[in-house]
């Protein structure tokens, strides 16, 4: 319920901020006109400017109705959870024993060197190959 206050804050914020009247406001419909004085008008910019702040209101008014149906509807409509008793059983787990091992088996291989050992490695060899050829 706090997420949907919050964004009902943040639009409320941006409608006031979106009154403002000033030359610097896109949505001042004087300033449009100002603008598009001696322009051609039918081109559409001019169309766009004048229902831009419609356009707007509708886009905040559908942005806030998704964000309280997404929040909202759940806590509404969810099913409740019910809790019921749960007792806890005991449980015995056996456990298996390991496989038997056999005393003549050798043990495996070692890992592989690192790859910088291995090069050097195989640059010695190149290198006393060379000398002795």
């Amino acid at each position: 319920m706090s997420a949907t206050l919050v964004i009902l804050i943040i639009a409320a914020i941006i409608t006031l901020v979106s009154l403002d009247l000033g030359w610097n406001n896109v949505l001042n419909s004087k300033r449009t006109d100002l603008v598009f004085q001696d322009k051609f008008k039918g081109y559409g910019a001019y169309q766009m400017r004048k229902r831009q702040g419609w356009t707007l209101a509708i886009a905040l008014g559908f942005t806030v109705f998704a964000a309280l149906a997404g929040f909202g509807g759940p806590m509404l409509f969810g099913k409740k959870h019910e809790e019921k008793d749960k007792q806890v059983e005991d449980k015995i787990v056996e456990m298996l024993k390991p496989p038997p091992t056999d005393p003549n088996q050798p043990p495996p291989p070692p890992p592989p060197p690192p790859f910088a050992k291995r090069v050097m490695e195989k640059t010695e060899a190149n290198a006393i190959a060379r000398v002795a050829f």
